[in-house]
């Protein structure tokens, strides 16, 4: 069970403004009501195994944001393979409405999660879809996507080569590393062409990775 105490609007305004990034009062209460519902339902479905809450809002959340800077809403939607409890694809919609988000997940008790929360938080940006990456097609999208992106799955070779003949223009993918993945990453993705990677200042280990298709 989890019994940290639960972390108020100010406390989240004062972490996520460490971090470097904007958190006005409205932000803070809709994190409020997620680390809410993600604590309830972590007890009996283990989302993630992070715990903590202010570990949440800086691992989980923030890092979320920082990726949604990196992304031009104009440029297409963006589709978060296996979204689990909502990263880094709920997060960056919450912290960017006008980025146009769709949540790919398999697993039925996830995807109510994932629901509850949309419905919670009022978010119109966001689609949920049932299903796997292997199995999908352009069609079962409410508009085909541009950019994929991933945090914590394990194959990010095989996840890049199932995600490209499923996205349009610009073709980019956007990945969660740790700074030992970083080389391996790029050794065995070549036809990928990569941005410098985005360094996670408050988790130095991390780092966020950007590219772009041929």
């Amino acid at each position: 069970m989890n019994h940290t105490a639960p972390l108020q609007g100010p406390e989240i305004q004062r972490i996520v403004a460490e971090c470097g990034l904007r958190c006005p009062g409205e932000l803070a209460d809709e994190i409020e009501t997620y680390l809410a519902l993600l604590a309830k339902w972590n007890d009996h479905l283990n989302l993630t195994g992070i715990r903590d809450p202010s570990v949440q809002l800086r691992t989980l959340f923030c890092e979320s944001f920082l990726a949604a800077r990196l992304l031009d809403p104009s440029e297409g939607s963006i589709l978060d393979v296996g979204s689990g409890a909502g990263f880094p694809g709920m997060a960056m919609a919450l912290y960017c409405h006008d980025l146009r988000i769709i949540l790919l997940e398999p697993r039925k008790k996830r995807l109510a999660f994932l629901n509850t929360v949309l419905r919670e938080l009022g978010l119109t940006n966001v689609s949920v879809c049932e299903g796997r990456l292997e199995n999908s097609r352009q069609e079962d999208f409410p508009v085909p996507p541009a950019t994929v992106t991933a945090r914590g799955l394990g194959d990010l070779t095989g996840l890049v080569r199932a995600a490209s003949r499923l996205l349009c223009e610009p073709r980019k993918i956007l990945l969660f590393l740790s700074t030992s993945q970083i080389a391996s990453v790029r050794s065995d993705l070549r036809e990928v062409h990569w941005d410098p990677p985005t360094v996670v200042s408050w988790h130095p280990g991390h780092q966020i990775l950007l590219g772009r298709l041929p």
